[in-house]
Formats: structure tokens, sequence, C-alpha cells
């Protein structure tokens, strides 16, 4: 219908199934034409919410059912990020620190300081959009962020819980308002791989 938003629901049943949040990063990398690439060779933006952890690949069954595309077989989940990447900026918002502990690990595996641990669902609109300003360099730092949320009446405390849940992606990109360490201060220990994925 004219006017009516569409929607397909890309899930392997829910509730413990695990959800197929990787065949919506696969419909996302093969099936979306953006403005943004095409005339200014701009990534967007992908924000996935889930609680459940990642599924090692993308079923070949799963691609055909729900998208209708023939593929030799089943994709790793590696291989769907990477691709994914190309035109997008994405991001994996778990709703809680509780399922966090639960599935966060297994995520950031995969997207490093991309996947970000809020502290409640309702902070979702805010934290996708405090992402999109730090990348876009509409605020330079998580405090004038959240003094942008606080003019716009957003409370206290939900600034704060957002301000917190951005945290580790912001000082990832050195925008998280602590001051840069000093030349001659010891390296401080940076765990086994990268963090993250470079824009």
């Amino acid at each position: 219908m004219v006017g009516q938003p569409s929607r397909a629901a890309l899930e392997g049943g829910g509730g413990g199934g695990n959800e197929n949040y990787e065949l919506a990063m696969y419909f996302a990398a093969r099936h979306t034409v953006m403005d943004c690439m095409e005339k200014r060779s701009r990534r967007g933006y992908l924000f996935i919410t889930g609680d459940e952890p990642p599924n090692p690949v993308v079923s070949r069954a799963h691609i055909k059912k729900v998208i209708g595309d023939e593929v030799d077989a089943d994709i790793p989940i590696g291989e769907v990020i990477e691709e994914t990447q190309r035109t997008f900026e994405p991001f994996f918002l778990i709703p809680d620190p509780g399922r966090g502990q639960k599935v966060g690990r297994a995520w950031r595996g995969l997207l490093g300081d991309r996947v970000v641990v809020m502290e409640g669902p309702d902070d979702t609109g805010y934290v996708a959009a405090g992402l999109v300003s730090i990348l876009e360099g509409a605020v330079q730092n998580l405090a004038e962020l959240v003094e942008r949320l606080r003019k716009a009446g957003v409370s206290e405390h939900q600034s704060a819980a957002v301000a917190k849940a951005l945290t580790p992606f912001a000082a990832s990109l050195g925008k998280d308002g602590a001051p840069a360490p000093e030349m001659d201060s010891p390296a401080l220990p940076t765990g086994d791989d990268a963090s993250g994925h470079q824009r």
C-alpha cells in the first residue's frame, strides 16, 4: 500500500531461537540502495537491537526462504559483517546490562566497540542518535552530547545513562571527553586484538 511502511521479520524463532540478526545484515548488505553511498560515497547506519548470541553462519536455507536469493552455501557471519561494513556503520545495541553479560562478549568478538550495552531499552533512540552525532562530528565529545540532550528535554538520569552506554565507543575515538595521556606515559594494555573497526 502506498504510504504504509513495510517490514519483514528476519528471525529464526526468537525467544532462544536464536534470532537471525545476521540475516538482517545480509539483507542490508545486498538488498539496499542508499543515496548517501550512490551520490556521496558515505556509509549509512545500521542499528540492530537484540539479546541473543550470534549464529556462526547465515543459513543458505533461511536466505532462500525469507529473501529468495540462491546462494551456494551458508555464509560465515564474519564475512557478512565485513560485507555490511562496505556500505554501513553497523552497531549492535543490547537492551540492558543483564543481557549484555550474557551475549556481549560474543558480539564484541565480531564488532568490537560497536556493541553498545544500554541501561534500558527506552534509551535506544537516544543512543542511536548519539552514535550518529559522534561519527558525523555534530558533537565533539560525550559532554557536548549530554548538554544537547538536556537542552532537548531529556532527563538528567536518562542523559547520563546514554553517555554511560556510549563511553566505550566514544573512548575508542578519543571523544569520551577524557584528557589525552601524557606523551611520556607508559602505554596501557589494550588486549589481544584491536577493538572495533576503523571508519
